[in-house]
């Protein structure tokens, strides 16, 4: 496996509450990158939480631009969703939720009976493929929940050992043996699990991220 990238340094900028956050991050923007009657940020993804906020960022270069004179070029504007998939290159498609929710309850049911009897203390019948079925969707949403916040199941038991009286000890070995017979499922049939792959294949491949937060958009 090739060595991963050094991360990029991270600066944090605040408008303030002087001027509404769209046109502050547009100016922001126009500050940073003009260059000589240019306004190229065709090296930056902006990230906002949604498609209407990234068409109105837009336009508001456009207009700084015209009104300063200067040539723009447009950065990647992109919504939270679809950032993961610029963060590393993709050598596998990914499990779509349906397959994913599969997967979960496969490695729950295959799991090591020892490891099971900790996690699940009263299986479901065999039969009873709907009770697997919630409770493989509810570990998967734990997993996506850790993910979101740059957690896992690892970084549970670090914080924990250094917990006096922490005694879930076991419980979350078991749902980290868990995670390992979930991966271990997509990888047999040639899947990622994109949470997952954000964690360990991120590459930084383009020069600048911006994440604009804009209440009730």
């Amino acid at each position: 496996m090739a060595p991963l990238p050094k991360p990029v340094n991270i600066s944090r900028v605040f408008l303030g509450w002087n001027t509404p956050p769209l046109p502050a991050a547009a100016g922001e923007l126009v500050k940073r990158y003009r260059r000589a009657g240019t306004l190229d940020l065709s090296h930056t993804v902006v990230v906002v939480p949604g498609k209407r906020v990234g068409r109105a960022l837009r336009e508001l270069l456009v207009d700084a631009a015209a009104r300063e004179g200067l040539l723009l070029t447009p950065p990647e504007v992109v919504t939270e969703s679809n950032l993961p998939e610029r963060l590393y290159s993709r050598q596998k498609p990914f499990a779509s939720p349906l397959v994913r929710l599969l997967a979960w309850t496969a490695a729950l049911r295959g799991l090591e009976p020892g490891l099971q009897r900790i996690l699940i203390p009263h299986p479901p019948h065999p039969d009873d493929h709907l009770r697997w079925l919630r409770i493989g969707e509810m570990i998967g949403r734990m997993h996506v929940e850790l993910a979101a916040d740059g957690h896992d199941v690892d970084t549970i038991l670090r914080v924990a050992e250094t917990l006096p009286g922490f005694v879930d000890h076991a419980r979350w070995e078991a749902i980290r043996g868990s995670r390992q017979a979930y991966h271990n499922t997509l990888h047999d049939h040639g899947l990622w699990d994109e949470w997952h792959k954000v964690k360990l294949h991120c590459s930084y491949p383009v020069g600048v991220y911006a994440e604009l937060d804009v209440a009730g958009s």
